[in-house]
């Protein structure tokens, strides 16, 4: 089964940036998920690439904070296809 690596914030941090991206995707008919890092993992196919800039210009916009501290990796696999968000799971903490 493919797998991939994340790093995960500490958990304030991860508290405050999960509830931006829940908004994020409700306003934008997306899939929200846990923020992180990605390290590797299997090629998957592109995005629209203007949806990706507006959202990322909101992101920047709409994130306080400057820093954060990615120190959780975890080893993450999905039930099916990688385009299914919803299956993502952790399998693993490195």
């Amino acid at each position: 089964m493919p797998a991939s690596i994340w790093l995960r914030l500490s958990n304030e941090q991860e508290a405050s940036l999960r509830a931006l991206i829940e908004r994020l995707a409700g306003a934008h008919g997306t899939v929200p998920f846990q923020p992180h890092l990605t390290v590797c993992s299997p090629q998957s196919a592109a995005s629209d690439e203007n949806i990706l800039k507006s959202i990322a210009e909101e992101c920047a916009r709409r994130v306080e904070a400057t820093e954060f501290v990615l120190d959780h990796p975890v080893i993450v696999a999905p039930d099916g296809e990688w385009r299914n968000i919803r299956s993502w799971r952790v399998m693993r903490t490195l």
